[in-house]
């Protein structure tokens, strides 16, 4: 530095953001329907033969708020819970985690941890939309890349 510099600083205030946005999203169904009728949906939605689901004790026997959040989102659950959800969707929800979200009365559905890959052609569509907005000269596709590590039989 030299003795006749003068330093210049710019300052930003850095307050919290009006919106919060999570990782995950919540929704209600228009009307309430039983929990098998709804295990069954997600299973032909998520196109799975099977999927593991946390039921309590004392549940109830119909689903209208749902909350849901792609990969391994069980740490996420007290929050699902806050917002009142009839059912948390997420994948790989750890033996003791389920045992807590027992506890607490949730019911939880783990189709896997590779839920979000039902997103894909969504995320190129909105892509392709920002592409013609900004003038991006970048192509887009779906990746046809399978990186679960898991089989099933």
């Amino acid at each position: 530095v030299h003795p006749y510099e003068e330093p210049a600083y710019d300052l930003f205030a850095i307050d919290e953001p009006v919106e919060k946005f999570g990782l995950g999203r919540i929704g209600e169904l228009p009307q309430e329907i039983p929990l098998e009728i709804f295990v069954e949906q997600v299973k032909k939605v998520f196109q799975l033969e099977g999927l593991r689901i946390v039921q309590p004790q004392k549940t109830k026997s119909s689903i209208k708020r749902i909350a849901i959040c792609g990969g391994s989102g069980e740490k996420f659950y007290p929050q699902a819970i806050a917002q009142r959800a009839d059912v948390y969707i997420t994948g790989d929800i750890y033996y003791h985690t389920a045992h807590d979200m027992q506890s607490a009365g949730l019911i939880a559905i783990d189709p896997g941890h590779y839920i979000e890959s039902l997103c894909k052609k969504r995320f190129i569509e909105k892509f392709e939309t920002w592409k013609q907005e900004e003038n991006w000269a970048i192509d887009f596709f779906v990746s046809e890349t399978n990186t679960n590590p898991f089989q099933f039989n």
